[in-house]
């Protein structure tokens, strides 16, 4: 067999430039490396008799689109705390289940020019009316404090336990927080600590609400929670508490 047999003429589809390799006389995809370029590709032999092809190439991955200036509604989940991100959001009350909870959230947004319409303005971002989880959550634990007047010190109850139950005094029926309030109701509500990724969660739940219970001047009936903000006032009868701080806790 003479040389012209023995080898065949490919061109590199990266550099253009046309080399000779051996004849493996079989058809099939074979792969080499360029020697000018070193770029490796693949020929596809056809037939012994026929000059060889360069296989097809993987076609380019499109080129990543720059982003636009579609509006983002932030807020954070009133279950969890975890933060949510809803992108280029329809004007109006909408509700989107948070992906770490599963829990149904309420957003409203408002388009920027007041009309339900996207501009070409900055995008506008509206926030959930329920309360989200503060930052100072993340590094402080809260407390209860009774309010007992200009002539009398306020009184600190810790809310030390995963589960805090407030209510009159009752040697029957003790509870972890209990007041001399004959208008307060026995086991009259609980306060839940939980420990997210986001800080410690604190919600009040209503037990019994035969007598007054109110969460920042709104009356609450039994089955009834709210979730508590550093500086929210709970009235149990004739007993005012604030939620603040812990002592000697960093802020």
């Amino acid at each position: 067999m003479d040389n012209e047999n023995q080898t065949i003429l490919v061109t590199c589809p990266e550099c253009k430039k046309q080399m000779r390799m051996r004849n493996p006389q079989t058809p099939g995809v074979y792969k080499i490396t360029c020697p000018f370029c070193g770029k490796p590709f693949p020929v596809k032999i056809v037939d012994s008799n026929k000059q060889p092809e360069p296989a097809p190439q993987p076609a380019p991955k499109p080129a990543p689109q720059p982003a636009d200036n579609a509006p983002v509604v932030e807020q954070f989940c009133s279950s969890c705390g975890m933060k949510l991100r809803i992108r280029n959001p329809q004007p109006g009350q909408h509700n989107v289940r948070c992906p770490k909870c599963q829990s149904v959230q309420t957003y409203v947004y408002e388009a920027a020019n007041g009309e339900g319409e996207n501009t070409e303005t900055r995008p506008v971002e509206k926030v959930n009316k329920t309360k989200p989880v503060q930052k100072n959550f993340n590094i402080c634990r809260g407390c209860l404090v009774q309010k007992r007047g200009h002539f009398r010190s306020d009184r600190i109850f810790e809310l030390a336990g995963k589960e805090t139950i407030v209510g009159r005094q009752d040697t029957d029926a003790p509870c972890d927080v209990m007041v001399d309030d004959p208008t307060m109701s026995r086991r009259s509500i609980s306060i839940t600590a939980e420990t997210k990724s986001a800080g410690i969660i604190y919600k009040l739940t209503v037990l019994n609400a035969t007598n007054k219970v109110k969460h920042n001047g709104r009356a609450l009936s039994a089955g009834m929670g709210e979730y508590l903000e550093f500086g929210d006032t709970i009235v149990l009868g004739r007993t005012t508490f604030k939620f603040e701080k812990a002592p000697n806790q960093e802020s």
